[in-house]
């Protein structure tokens, strides 16, 4: 089978649809952009620092959100695959 590598210089100029501009404020901001996500889970590498720092939050705060400042474990690890809050729990 041969693959056909699809360019502007073996594409007739007619079948060109031209892509329009994309203005920033009309894009949709990303699902799990800091803004608009409630929650994060954990993958390898992470620590609590860097993913409180990419959503604008200092760990602390990130490892009271769900730990918990009375709780006994400290902010030494953390498991891949937890799913952490980013906002306050409704009560």
């Amino acid at each position: 089978m041969t693959e056909t590598i699809v360019t502007t210089e073996n594409t007739p100029e007619a079948e060109i649809a031209p892509v329009p501009p994309v203005n920033a404020e009309d894009a949709p901001a990303p699902q799990d952009s800091p803004t608009s996500a409630t929650s994060h889970t954990v993958i390898p590498g992470e620590t609590w620092e860097s993913i409180a720092e990419s959503y604008g939050m200092t760990a602390e705060d990130l490892f009271d959100l769900n730990v918990g400042s009375n709780d006994h474990r400290t902010m030494q690890s953390i498991s891949v695959g937890a799913v952490l809050s980013l906002v306050p729990s409704a009560e």
